[in-house]
């Protein structure tokens, strides 16, 4: 869903027909929209497969000049995912505030 409304403000942007209610919801909706897709969506889906990947030995080559499977790779991601997308996830909100802060700006001028 967030994606509709990003590559659609984009799009129009590009064409410089883009409404501000889009450019208002492009920088909004990612607030309840992205924590959804990170924790159910992305984290879960990698907790999941780790069996699988473990059982199949996937990638097995793939860190061939390391002592580390694609297993352990997978669960250290797993255990760095929150704090980086923290930090995504606030570097967004400070988009948000310069694109919308600079909006509000302009009408009280």
């Amino acid at each position: 869903m967030i994606q509709v409304i990003r590559y659609s403000h984009y799009a129009l942007t590009t064409l410089k027909i883009c409404p501000s209610w889009l450019t208002y919801l492009r920088y909004t909706a990612f607030i309840p929209l992205y924590p959804i897709g990170v924790g159910p969506g992305e984290m879960w889906t990698m907790y999941q497969v780790l069996p699988f990947v473990k059982k199949r030995n996937l990638y097995s080559g793939f860190f061939k000049n390391f002592s580390m499977s694609y297993h352990s790779f997978l669960v250290g991601v797993l255990v760095c995912y929150p704090f980086l997308w923290l930090k995504l996830y606030m570097h967004v909100f400070k988009q948000r505030k310069s694109k919308l802060g600079k909006r509000s700006r302009k009408k009280r001028a």
